[in-house]
């Protein structure tokens, strides 16, 4: 509970300063693909493959449906969460908790929603996404600047069969996006003075449409010859282009405020190219390696930040016993992650790293995160 009270009051203090961050924002997170270093551009065995690439849903086996919460956090909020709290009312006290934590980043996330996917289409409902960034620096005076966007989504996608062998596929994801905006500098008597309930007339808002289309396609190999062993790896190569359209959040619905739509700020365009390569099973697993180009075009792109790499080792011990390990590099952090899903209950546990400095002052932000479903 005194997380989130720190969270709602960073959000609802005024400030005058904008937020400057080269943090880039992904509107939908899997907590597999992280554990595997982002790099699930071209895998389509989840129920969440409509948000990497829509075309993937061609190739789902059998249709599954799966309400989950997510939540992950850098673990030093929690120490920074305990110091504010401490300080209460005293201005020297406030001053010292944001000096002593200087240059830090901190971070958090809950998801919740309902995912139903079927072989060639499915339905997402995403009603709360909420992601703080925050961190403490030196403008003017320590500040904490603080990021948050609260996204609620809805999605459909639809995925066809472009030949007759079934190998390359298209699909398509439009998509309505309400998001509600924060972005401010806190200061020391803004921590102390700020009022615990949400000013949300602070809050920039709006509602988009949007798109997504991608294509995949998996190499038929040759009966014989020197590239008959790619019929072992089935390679699979995917392309994605995210928010196609990049509207824009024009339109204000005035849910928690009543101030204009989202100033100058749109979905992103973004190019994803992902491959995919099955190693030889063995007892009960089955390796794979990932390899994926994510975020191009995106306003904080970089090739650090757009190259992703993974690894798989999903393992069936019993029809409703199944899961896997994984391990990876995302925007050049090791990542790595577990999955579990026994009958109808599903665990999944991660570790990642966002990059929020710089291309000269690189600067690494450790998260952890869960999520718990259940699938049916």
């Amino acid at each position: 509970m005194k997380f989130w009270i720190l969270v709602l009051s960073l959000l609802s203090t005024s400030t005058s300063h904008a937020v400057q961050s080269s943090y880039l924002h992904q509107p939908y997170l899997s907590v597999r693909a992280m554990g595997a270093g982002g790099a699930f551009t071209a895998v389509e065995d989840t129920h969440e493959s409509m948000f990497f690439n829509p075309a993937l849903l061609m190739r789902k086996e059998e249709a599954d449906l799966n309400f989950g919460i997510k939540v992950g956090a850098t673990p030093s909020i929690l120490a920074l969460m305990g110091d504010i709290s401490s300080a209460g009312s005293n201005s020297t006290n406030m001053q010292n908790v944001l000096i002593r934590n200087m240059g830090s980043h901190y971070a958090s996330r809950v998801s919740l929603g309902m995912i139903w996917s079927r072989p060639g289409w499915g339905i997402a409902f995403i009603p709360l996404d909420l992601t703080l960034e925050a961190d403490v620096r030196s403008a003017g005076g320590a500040t904490v600047g603080v990021q948050a966007y609260q996204d609620t989504t809805v999605q459909f996608s639809k995925a066809w069969n472009l030949n007759e062998d079934k190998t390359f596929n298209l699909g398509v994801s439009p998509k309505l996006v309400y998001r509600a905006y924060f972005e401010k500098d806190v200061t020391v008597l803004d921590l102390i003075d700020s009022p615990s309930l949400i000013q949300m007339s602070d809050a920039q808002e709006g509602l988009t449409f949007d798109t997504d289309v991608g294509v995949m396609y998996m190499v038929a190999p040759p009966e014989s010859g020197f590239f008959k062993w790619l019929k072992y790896a089935k390679p699979t190569f995917s392309l994605t282009i995210r928010n196609l359209l990049d509207f824009g959040f024009k339109t204000n619905l005035k849910l928690y405020s009543r101030q204009s739509s989202i100033a100058s700020a749109t979905l992103e365009r973004r190019i994803d190219l992902g491959s995919r390569w099955d190693l030889p099973e063995f007892w009960v697993f089955k390796p794979r390696v990932m390899i994926d180009g994510r975020d191009m075009l995106a306003r904080y792109a970089s090739f650090k930040k757009s190259l992703h790499v993974g690894t798989e080792l999903v393992w069936k011990a019993f029809g409703w016993l199944h899961g896997s390990y994984a391990l990876g590099l995302s925007q050049g952090y090791l990542t790595f992650g577990i999955n579990a899903q026994a009958s109808a209950f599903r665990l999944e546990l991660a570790s990642y790293s966002e990059e929020v400095g710089t291309s000269d002052a690189p600067r690494e932000s450790r998260r952890y995160i869960a999520n718990i479903s259940l699938d049916f």
